[in-house]
């Protein structure tokens, strides 16, 4: 099941599904299956929601998931990002997760 909602959140063409993917998945244990998807969801969702969402669920994880990946999508995010809240957010999460 859980396998099923990380394709849905990564490929599915309606937001709402990968709306529900995602919540779905948030009941699940935080492991590296769903990091991966989080931030793919950050760097490449069309819905901004969603990527607010992805941001906000990473950031509650704590500096233990931080990595380069994460940290180009982050440094990516906070410059690319149409959304003025999601380029802000990155620039926090970004500061937070690398400071020691």
């Amino acid at each position: 099941m859980r396998d099923a909602l990380v394709t849905a959140l990564k490929t599915d063409s309606n937001a709402g599904v990968r709306g529900e993917a995602f919540n779905a998945l948030s009941r699940y244990p935080f492991d590296e299956e769903i990091r991966d998807a989080m931030i793919y969801a950050l760097m490449f969702d069309d819905n901004a929601a969603l990527r607010i969402s992805a941001i906000n669920r990473l950031q509650e994880q704590g500096p233990a998931l931080f990595d380069e990946n994460l940290e180009r999508v982050l440094r990516t995010r906070m410059v690319l990002d149409e959304n003025a809240y999601i380029r802000t957010k990155a620039r926090t999460v970004l500061s937070n997760l690398s400071a020691p």
